[in-house]
């Protein structure tokens, strides 16, 4: 069940975040938008309460998107710390890795949603952000059973977190298929 899942050490960091964790659902466990709303309750030092249900998650989500984004603008403008297989699939795809905070923070404007709480998260290497066709890719590096990397798309999403269009998404697919299967030729 949803409980005994977030008994694991991993999720240790993010439990006092979260309030009424007793009523944690499978599906909250499974959800990007609530791991995203608990990831910016960090952020903001706020709580998320798993009782809410899926319309103040989302209220909750996008007002903090926007408090972050916001104090964000304020940042000074600086290189991201991108991993060399992101910037490699911008060559191959000649989809638009987004390599500023600038860059990310603009991206969360325009599309009112958390990327530029993703700064760390890019930074560490954990994920790529790409801009396509109005929409915002994040891709995650995933280490095969051999000594190097593939992507994944984590999410492909659009104005205020809709889904990207299945065309589109099919065809960003594709382009990651295409890629993973050129750097396992290349390995």
């Amino acid at each position: 069940n949803a409980l005994s899942t977030l008994g694991h050490k991993k999720f240790d960091p993010f439990l006092r975040h979260i309030l009424n964790i007793e009523n944690i659902s499978d599906e909250q466990v499974k959800s990007t938008l609530f791991w995203d709303t608990v990831r910016m309750a960090m952020v903001l030092d706020r709580k998320v309460n798993c009782s809410w249900g899926d319309v103040r998650l989302k209220r909750e989500h996008d007002d903090w998107a926007s408090e972050i984004t916001e104090t964000l603008l304020d940042v000074k403008n600086r290189d991201l710390r991108l991993g060399e297989i992101y910037g490699e699939f911008e060559k191959f795809s000649g989809y638009e890795l987004l390599k500023t905070t600038r860059e990310m923070v603009k991206e969360g404007m325009v599309n009112r949603h958390c990327v530029a709480s993703y700064i760390s998260k890019v930074d560490q290497g954990l994920c790529g952000i790409f801009r396509i066709e109005g929409h915002t890719l994040e891709a995650v590096r995933e280490r095969n059973d051999t000594a190097f990397y593939t992507l994944r798309m984590l999410q492909f999403q659009g104005f205020k977190n809709e889904p990207a269009p299945k065309e589109l998404k099919e065809k960003v697919l594709d382009a990651i298929a295409r890629f993973n299967t050129k750097c396992k030729e290349d390995h």
